[in-house]
């Protein structure tokens, strides 16, 4: 995916977010590959821990869910990771691009008696809930900082893939102009001018289109004309029924019969 960092800046901010926490920051692309972390490694903790190779599959699981969970929802996700670290980590919205930013090292519960690890472990940073709320909190601003200065760059070539996606997994959801600005944080002008030299049409035309083919997709899998107009995006029965026409031709209610009397 074609993204541009300014890395410097990127750098600076994340440094001074430390500074002022004490809490390691990483930044991580959507595949989850390492961009920037303040520090640059782990604690000594987490990297004795992931000296054993079990432990170190667990660390990964762990940060597999978070990423899951952070992609499904959203939102800021905060848990308590395998080894009894609470970490974070948020999604960064960059022009539908989720970025992944994780604080950690904030407590630990040890069990362990070994003198490497616990002589690590006395070195781990303790914060009470308050203060690491108020730390997610200052990384969701600076989340906000980074997209507000462009200092995370998508292409539009990427951008109108990321659109398209967006639209065709989320037919039956509001897909109105105003509605996609907010969700990737684009002007109107924007988005028109994605929409026409990607798709070739306006973006009203071209979810239309795209709920349409959807339609007749469901159509042959054998639902209903009814069921095929709400699962495809299309709340009003007979709005559906006339654009279904439109780019088909045919009336969705035609179509659905004579593909029955295809197959019987």
């Amino acid at each position: 995916m074609n993204i541009t960092f300014d890395t410097e800046k990127l750098r600076e901010i994340m440094a001074n977010f430390y500074t002022l926490t004490k809490i390691r920051i990483v930044m991580f692309d959507d595949d989850f590959n390492k961009i920037i972390s303040v520090p640059n490694d782990d604690s000594g903790f987490c990297g004795e821990l992931r000296k054993n190779d079990a432990f170190n599959e667990l660390c990964k699981m762990c940060d597999k869910n978070a990423r899951s969970v952070c992609r499904k929802t959203n939102a800021i996700y905060t848990y308590t990771c395998h080894a009894g670290l609470i970490e974070s980590i948020a999604p960064l919205k960059m022009k539908g691009i989720i970025l992944k930013k994780k604080n950690s090292i904030l407590r630990y519960a040890s069990n362990h008696s070994e003198r490497d690890l616990n002589a690590e472990y006395d070195k781990l940073v303790t914060k009470n809930r308050k203060q690491i709320e108020a730390a997610v909190n200052i990384m969701e601003a600076c989340a906000c900082y980074l997209w507000a200065n462009r200092l995370v760059r998508v292409n539009d070539d990427c951008l109108a893939a990321l659109i398209s996606t967006y639209i065709t997994k989320n037919l039956t959801a509001d897909l109105s102009v105003d509605a996609l600005c907010t969700h990737f944080r684009i002007s109107r002008n924007k988005l028109y001018k994605i929409s026409r030299e990607s798709y070739g049409t306006g973006i009203a035309t071209y979810i239309r289109k795209q709920r349409v083919n959807c339609a007749a997709q469901l159509l042959k899998s054998g639902l209903s004309v009814a069921d095929a107009a709400i699962k495809s995006g299309f709340g009003d029965y007979n709005y559906f029924s006339e654009i279904f026409k439109k780019e088909m031709g045919i009336l969705p209610s035609k179509y659905a019969r004579l593909l029955y009397s295809d197959y019987s």
